[in-house]
């Protein structure tokens, strides 16, 4: 991603330099733009995220998994989310094939 107008990525530092006219230069913590929380090493998945997970590996989207399951669109997102963590993924289809390979879910 492009460093915006006014910012200054420092990758040795792990800080970006945010310049304000009227206030200078401020340090700010790096943006994350990975999950908040760290990966998980062995967490199990939960009954419903494995189901998600097999959702996801059926080529469901967020939205055809609402109505599937029943719930709002931001649980479906937080499962994902949680997903993604457990597995250590940075995507869906990376956090499935995790999955699959620990033979949580099934292949095909």
């Amino acid at each position: 991603m492009p460093p915006s107008k006014g910012v200054r990525y420092d990758s040795t530092k792990e800080q970006a330099t945010f310049t304000y006219p009227a206030a200078g230069p401020a340090l700010r913590p790096a943006i994350v733009f990975r999950h908040t929380a760290p990966p998980v090493q062995n967490a199990p998945l939960s009954e419903r995220e494995l189901e998600v997970a097999r959702l996801i590996a059926a080529g469901y989207s967020n939205k055809q998994m609402e109505s599937e399951l029943g719930v709002s669109h931001n649980t479906v997102a937080r499962h994902v989310a949680n997903i993604m963590r457990k597995m250590g993924a940075g995507n869906r289809t990376e956090a499935v094939l995790n999955a699959i390979r620990q033979q949580l879910i099934p292949f095909g």
